[in-house]
């Protein structure tokens, strides 16, 4: 509706402006006329300010201003369209406009702000305000610049962007809530492990939890020995069923948590939280990575491996829709069966081809450069922006151990460890027993746990 007051009520506001960004609504409020044009021109005439006018469906048209790098007098005369520079869009499913605005804004001043072309701000516009309106939600929607380039780029074959596969895991993997730059994790997520030990000395499983107590004692004590490193750098993986009670208390450390998801000591592959996995996870904690391990042999019978395969993917779907990490651990080795490390980039391959894109993998402890070259070569072309590689212990002695970490950080994708066994294996049989108090187990893990995140520190220099 036109309004003469308005109208006059924001010229002398508009003639201070640097960048006037609008839909053609409104221009024809600041410009006094609902002719696109002619309210283009009237601005003009106060205004040598960068123009731009969102077209809808169209794109949007730029005009350039008085301090805009181009050789152009178009500054002053706004008589067609073609006195601007027109930024086409891809025809897409308008799903959620809210946000589209601001996103729209946010990518034009990513480009104009840096001194690029108005026609590639406009395309950072453009780009930005589709995949805004393409998605759930407002801010949270709004893409990375590495998600921007790929839409830039490539396209999408979706009419529907939030089907986008390829967009979606750029988009999750580049706005992560939280980065990792090293992970070293001191894991006692183990279960049919502690329930047979315990069982040997007449314990109960009462008892177990209050061991995982100590040892998540032991690890905040290490995190809290490093200061602001602990918690930037330092984790655990703690299961919910044997281990409840420091599951719940890590919370307070602020550190890294990982959460298993898998039946203990089951073979093949079953899921604690199955079947209806999506509606149990959405009653996790959003910063518990959902750890899986996964018994997989590319020698494997057929018929096993297309059911572990069909329920990691389920898995990673349920990990999507509820935004949790997925860490991936993979074991090649069997009772019969040693470790198959020239399996396991194949595996990891395979993984990607299924479209499952874990933010973390987590590998047996191979003591051979370029096996973890290897993995990280397949890793990195298919989801560089992951969170990271990790080696996990097995139960190998702390010297073999440094021996592994030498050889996996020749790979700049493997940023730490999950160890348990190898710090708390034997310190648990023995409290179990009754032979160490719990001052003395807590300050032994402790110790063992210091002594690995010393190792990786060190390893390779």
């Amino acid at each position: 509706m036109e309004s003469a007051y308005v109208t006059e009520h924001l010229r002398p506001i508009l003639s201070e402006c640097d960048l006037i960004v609008g839909t053609e609504e409104e221009w024809h409020i600041a410009g006094g006329s609902t002719d696109t044009l002619t309210a283009l021109a009237s601005v003009r005439s106060f205004s040598d300010a960068t123009m731009v006018c969102k077209r809808g469906a169209l794109g949007c048209t730029v005009f350039a201003g008085k301090n805009d790098n181009v050789d152009t007098n178009e500054s002053t005369q706004i008589t067609s369209w073609d006195a601007g520079i027109t930024v086409p869009v891809q025809k897409i499913e308008v799903f959620n406009v809210l946000g589209a605005g601001d996103g729209f804004m946010a990518g034009f001043l990513r480009g104009w702000l840096r001194g690029e072309p108005l026609a590639t701000a406009a395309s950072y516009a453009n780009g930005c305000g589709a995949l805004a309106v393409s998605r759930h939600g407002c801010a949270p929607a709004y893409p990375s610049f590495e998600e921007l380039s790929h839409l830039l780029t490539n396209g999408s074959p979706e009419f529907a962007l939030r089907k986008d596969a390829k967009l979606s895991q750029l988009h999750w993997a580049t706005t992560r809530r939280r980065r990792w730059h090293k992970l070293a994790a001191f894991a006692f997520d183990h279960r049919h492990q502690f329930v047979a030990m315990a069982k040997k000395h007449g314990r109960d499983e009462a008892a177990i939890d209050d061991f995982k107590l100590l040892a998540l004692d032991a690890a905040s004590r290490v995190m809290q020995e490093a200061g602001d490193e602990g918690s930037r750098t330092m984790g655990i993986l703690v299961d919910d069923r044997l281990g409840r009670t420091s599951l719940h208390k890590a919370s307070d450390l602020d550190c890294w948590i990982g959460r298993p998801i898998e039946e203990s000591g089951v073979f093949p592959l079953s899921l604690e939280e199955a079947p209806d996995i999506g509606s149990r996870l959405a009653q996790w904690p959003t910063n518990h990575c959902v750890k899986v391990l996964l018994p997989y042999r590319t020698d494997d019978p057929a018929d096993m491996i297309a059911d572990h395969e069909k329920l990691i993917v389920q898995l990673f779907d349920a990990c999507q829709q509820t935004n949790h990490e997925m860490l991936l651990e993979i074991i090649t080795a069997r009772p019969d069966k040693p470790t198959a490390d020239d399996q396991v980039s194949q595996i990891i391959e395979r993984m990607y081809q299924l479209g499952v894109f874990p933010d973390w993998w987590k590998l047996e402890p191979v003591d051979n450069p370029t096996f973890w070259v290897q993995c990280g070569d397949v890793v990195r072309a298919h989801d560089p922006y992951i969170q990271g590689i990790i080696v996990l212990g097995k139960e190998v002695s702390s010297d073999a151990l440094a021996s592994v970490f030498a050889a996996a950080k020749t790979e700049p994708l493997v940023k730490g460890f999950a160890i348990g066994r190898t710090i708390f294996a034997d310190v648990a049989d023995a409290w179990f027993k009754g032979e160490l108090t719990d001052d003395v187990a807590r300050d032994s893990m402790a110790n063992r746990y210091g002594n690995l995140v010393a190792f990786w520190n060190k390893a390779g220099e």
